[in-house]
């Protein structure tokens, strides 16, 4: 097992090493880390990210076996994700997204400028050096006002180093996903389940690198959860629009909530696993209704990946899952080799993104009908 960590610890640092590859020539704090060398040879960082993910479902793949088998010690899992955690968090966070950069340049409209995030856009402060990097600066900001007030926390790291401030984003949105991996734990008490998270490669990518808010609205969407079960109505309905304020799309959850305490009032049994299902679907059809607005992005299914984690008895659910996980990572490769999101790249991130889920559904159905 220790050679199979070290060469897990080795694959760590080459993905670090990757993700330093597309620093943007106007990041003025890493303009030394500046190559062009992904930027630049397109075709190479198409090649290069697939030969990643593909080795990063294979590490998944092992991991979840051996947790399986009992051949992984809680002791030593907790030290994989300690690992995980402690070498990704010092990747650069704008290797696939540069969302991590639009939110301090949000919270700067409001605790520099003094201006409303919701009415005023980062580019309307047209000397600001954040704007020579970010992206969506043309948009006022997108999020729940909590959301806003979190990310002052970063903001306050300013006035040592603009990159202790994004080490203390990337800081807050991993100990959201340790959260939700403990309150997995807590509602199944099987390891399993909690690696099935945890260690998902769309799920580390796009928390542990990219940093998204996603995994803090799921944070609290789960200690919702769990507080209900507690009987703490009052706590359990706070967190929940706690996380609304986050991110505005958990309210599709509010039918289960009420539910939820419709049924701790009326003191009734809670059959978790349907309600667990039930937010399963709920979540995957606003996934599905992204579209709408602008389109299906990976991180997005971090909204669902939780109830799947707590559903991880259900083959069906759990298979279909990750391997969509897998097509939502493809995704990216259209665009990193073309380096245009026209033309024929929105096709391409289309059949990278469904292909893999239809072909594993139907070879599913004929299983199921003729192999008794």
């Amino acid at each position: 097992m220790k050679h199979i960590l070290g060469l897990y610890l080795a694959f760590l640092l080459a993905l670090v090493l990757f993700s330093y590859g597309f620093v943007d020539v106007n990041f003025i704090y890493l303009q030394s880390f500046y190559t062009g060398i992904f930027t630049q040879n397109r075709e190479l960082s198409a090649i290069i990210y697939a030969l990643m993910v593909i080795v990063s479902f294979f590490w998944y793949w092992l991991f979840l076996r051996s947790v399986e088998n009992k051949k992984i010690s809680d002791k030593l899992f907790i030290k994989i994700i300690g690992i995980t955690v402690g070498i990704l968090l010092f990747t650069y966070p704008a290797m696939l997204s540069f969302d991590i950069f639009n939110y301090t340049t949000t919270s700067k409209v409001l605790y520099l400028y003094k201006e409303n995030p919701y009415i005023t856009m980062p580019i309307e402060f047209s000397n600001d050096e954040f704007l020579q990097y970010t992206r969506a600066a043309n948009k006022v900001a997108l999020y729940g006002p909590l959301w806003i007030l979190i990310t002052g926390i970063p903001y306050i790291f300013n006035s040592i180093s603009f990159l202790s401030s994004l080490l203390v984003m990337k800081v807050i949105v991993a100990v959201c996903y340790l959260g939700i991996g403990y309150l997995i734990w807590r509602f199944t008490k099987n390891m399993y389940s909690v690696a099935l998270f945890l260690l998902n490669p769309l799920v580390i990518i796009e928390t542990l690198i990219s940093s998204h808010n996603d995994s803090v609205m799921m944070l609290l969407v789960l200690g919702s959860y769990f507080l209900l079960s507690k009987k703490k109505i009052f706590y359990g309905m706070v967190v929940f629009m706690a996380s609304v304020l986050v991110k505005y799309v958990s309210i599709v959850l509010l039918p289960v909530i009420l539910f939820l305490i419709w049924q701790q009032v009326t003191k009734k049994n809670i059959q978790w696993e349907r309600v667990f299902l039930i937010s399963l679907v709920l979540m995957t059809l606003v996934f599905f209704t992204a579209p709408i607005r602008e389109e299906i992005y990976p991180w997005y299914w971090i909204w669902v990946l939780p109830f799947v984690s707590l559903l991880y008895k259900n083959n069906f659910i759990r298979q279909l899952a990750i391997i969509f996980s897998l097509s939502l990572l493809l995704r990216y490769i259209p665009v990193l080799y073309t380096g245009s999101y026209f033309g024929y790249t929105p096709h391409l991130k289309i059949l990278f993104t469904f292909i893999p889920p239809i072909l594993y559904v139907i070879f599913y159905i004929l299983r199921r009908r003729f192999v008794k």
